[in-house]
């Protein structure tokens, strides 16, 4: 699950999970095809589920991307590192 706030009412952003950090890129885990667009509300604000159909490596890191537009996946508006719990 992913959360955005404070960002462009009625952007659409692509987003996946990706191994690896912000500052060391990785691939997307599961396929692109795992993660619905995130519609940004009047507020700001956007929130998404994945299922991810792949196991995940306790040994292995991972980050969140939140892309700019579907045709701008080159531009990242947020990154996040995941931790494990």
């Amino acid at each position: 699950t992913v959360t955005l706030d404070g960002d462009t009412p009625g952007a659409t952003r692509p987003w996946h999970v990706h191994t690896g950090s912000c500052r060391q890129s990785g691939g997307v885990v599961g396929g692109g095809r795992a993660y619905t667009p995130l519609a940004v509300d009047a507020k700001g604000q956007a929130s998404g589920t994945a299922t991810i159909p792949v196991p995940l490596a306790d040994s292995a890191s991972y980050y969140v991307n939140i892309h700019d537009a579907a045709a701008a996946m080159g531009v990242i508006v947020a990154c996040g590192d995941l931790t494990k719990r």
